[in-house]
């Protein structure tokens, strides 16, 4: 059956196996794509809310996971929101609990998330694919990688489309009690935080996007992942508790005094070092790295890498090289620090994920770049 598409898949481990097209298959018709970003994520960095723009995105896939239980479905995170295949016989409960984020989105942090959606039969119909591949992070804990051009094309009518939009509704029983953004940003050891977004300006099948990956090996390693828990330092209780009332509509509610109790035992452990008998905190501390999300693919190659200047330097030398061949496009965004968002459905091996993300504006400024490269470079076509 279709609704097992995602389970069914065959998983790859090692990431450079992402560019091998062989491990592609076309999402089933009868599913859906439901696309969430924040308007005006701009005017929100400018306003130093970069920070919140990330949590509601993190916020998204929480509320869809909660809402969907312990159904597997591919999704990816993308900084200022999130991207989701479903099949349409659970959209409405996804979008059901999405119009609730919308809500506490506006009322708690004065953002608007944009939800829309889109059968992918009418992406199919559009003369783009939407190819599929799970690539496993860790045990029972897999992450979507897509190609074919279908996720982008989809944004794109969606933006375009209001009748693809939703509206808000009252957040009446939205479960958020997944997420966790409770880690300060993380610095960079080696030099600088790298956000990169690159695109294949021809559909090539992923011939240059492999050709990248191979060429970048160098800053591709695991060792440039930003996730290094020997470095990073938990909030303050107060930090996490100010944080907190912002994911729910009420604070008078026994789901946020469970979060309370939560948070002041989380605290005592991550912050002031207590060590309880039965949670390996050091052990859990650990393998956040290999369960983050630094490199991924959504039609777009998405990385978030901590490398050297001069690595930095190389690194937008070659790309530009590449640009100026009319091979690709990119963005690229350079920070102190690597922001971290945790979805912890409980510590235990592959049931944690974290979205990772460059500090100041991230992806989302590196997708203005692109964007306005994009636009210089149809002028000088038209020109």
């Amino acid at each position: 059956m279709s609704e097992h598409f995602f389970t069914s898949l065959e998983s790859f481990s090692r990431f450079s196996d992402f560019t091998d097209s062989a491990r592609y298959k076309e999402a089933p018709d009868d599913w859906d794509v439901i696309f969430t970003d924040i308007t005006g994520s701009t005017k929100a960095i400018e306003a130093g809310k970069y920070r919140d723009v990330n949590r509601i995105g993190a916020m998204a896939v929480v509320a869809v996971k909660s809402a969907l239980k312990s159904f597997d479905f591919p999704f990816v995170f993308g900084g200022d929101g999130a991207t989701f295949l479903i099949p349409n016989t659970k959209t409405t409960e996804a979008l059901n609990a999405l119009a609730q984020v919308m809500t506490l989105s506006e009322k708690n942090f004065g953002l608007d998330l944009r939800v829309g959606h889109l059968p992918v039969k009418k992406i199919t119909q559009a003369g783009a694919k939407i190819l599929v591949s799970k690539m496993q992070l860790a045990p029972n804990l897999f992450v979507a990688m897509f190609a074919g051009g279908g996720l982008a094309l989809a944004e794109k009518i969606i933006k375009n489309d209001p009748d693809a939009l939703i509206k808000a509704l009252p957040p009446i029983n939205i479960d958020l009690s997944q997420l966790s953004c409770r880690w300060n940003p993380i610095k960079s050891t080696k030099g600088k935080i790298i956000s990169l977004i690159i695109t294949e300006e021809e559909r090539s099948h992923l011939h240059t996007i492999r050709e990248i990956a191979s060429t970048l090996q160098y800053v591709l390693l695991e060792d440039n992942n930003p996730v290094k828990p020997s470095t990073m330092s938990y909030k303050s209780l107060k930090e996490c508790i100010h944080d907190e009332k912002k994911y729910h509509g009420s604070v008078f509610s026994i789901s946020f005094i469970l979060r309370l109790i939560e948070i002041c035992l989380s605290n005592l452990i991550f912050r002031h070092g207590m060590h309880p008998i039965i949670f390996d905190r050091k052990k859990y501390a650990d393998s956040m790295k290999n369960h983050s999300d630094y490199r991924k693919l959504d039609d777009a190659f998405r990385l978030v890498l901590d490398c050297s200047l001069e690595d930095i330097d190389k690194v937008k030398a070659y790309l530009q090289e590449l640009k100026n061949n009319g091979k690709i496009n990119y963005g690229i965004h350079i920070s102190d620090t690597a922001l971290m968002t945790c979805v912890v459905e409980n510590t235990t091996p592959g049931n944690h994920i974290h979205f990772v993300d460059g500090g100041d504006g991230g992806y989302a400024k590196a997708a203005q770049m692109l964007k306005n490269s994009r636009v210089v470079s149809s002028s000088k076509c038209n020109g």
